[in-house]
């Protein structure tokens, strides 16, 4: 989409170059480059949401949002960059400013699958589950090939699922067999987000700590709600927990490694 009018072929090849740089990966090239060309267009909308698209994925939150906001103060009525902005308040923890900005773009944009769904997150966090249930429905009603309501289960039946992947997992690795407790959570708390140090989003699905000491041992924090979104059936359920697990039991065996 082109939102600058008159726009030059040298600014056109320019985003397109950076994209392309975005979609290899070269995150490093990415950054030196869409930093050079808002040098020479500091008010183009279109860099800043890409230079905030490759901000978030190397990890750069914080200056990902400045560079959304900006475009967004450039372009109020820009629907993507609305969302995208809103969707970082909310990867960013900032439930209160998210759920405000989605529930405006919801009354400016009704038929916008997207925005419900991402809503309906907001909301759950919120504890208000009646709310996010009829947005999560208004997404897969508008679209049913993206969307769906999330696939519900209890507590126990996660953590036994977990626990036979843990066991699973465990007789396959050459890792110490130090106890692994698994913790089943509604939502990451702020006291699990700032534990260790450790960014953590409030959308991650699992959470894994070592302990030393006296309270030796491995606990793995499984975020049930943000499980059951991405999840539309129980063998879709099994499958990520073995995959979250596999991935924090991993990340804790060379954190042990490395120290």
């Amino acid at each position: 989409m082109n939102i600058l009018e008159n726009s030059s072929p040298v600014r056109e090849d320019r985003l397109n170059f950076i994209e392309q740089l975005l979609d290899d990966g070269d995150l490093d090239q990415a950054l030196f480059v869409s930093k050079q060309h808002l040098k020479r267009f500091p008010d183009d909308p279109e860099a800043l949401l890409l230079r905030g698209h490759i901000l978030v994925e190397a990890g750069n939150f914080e200056d990902a949002l400045k560079n959304y906001i900006k475009a967004q103060e450039l372009v109020p009525d820009w629907e993507d960059a609305a969302l995208i902005h809103a969707g970082v308040l909310l990867d960013l923890g900032h439930l209160n400013e998210s759920q405000a900005a989605l529930s405006e773009l919801v009354e400016s944009h009704p038929d916008n699958a997207h925005v419900h769904h991402t809503l309906a997150i907001a909301l759950e966090f919120s504890e208000n589950q009646l709310g996010a249930h009829r947005h999560y429905q208004q997404a897969a009603r508008l679209n049913p090939k993206h969307y769906s309501l999330p696939f519900r289960v209890s507590d126990e039946q996660i953590r036994h699922l977990a626990s036979k992947i843990v066991i699973h997992l465990r007789s396959s690795q050459s890792a110490s067999h130090e106890p692994v407790e698994v913790i089943v959570s509604e939502h990451p708390t702020l006291e699990i987000m700032d534990r260790n140090g450790r960014p953590l989003s409030p959308l991650t699905l699992g959470f894994g700590i070592q302990n030393a000491g006296k309270m030796s041992g491995t606990q793995i924090y499984l975020f049930k709600r943000n499980i059951e979104r991405v999840c539309i059936n129980l063998s879709e359920i099994k499958e990520q927990l073995a995959i979250t697990l596999e991935h924090e039991l991993t990340h804790l065996q060379l954190e042990s490694t490395e120290s």
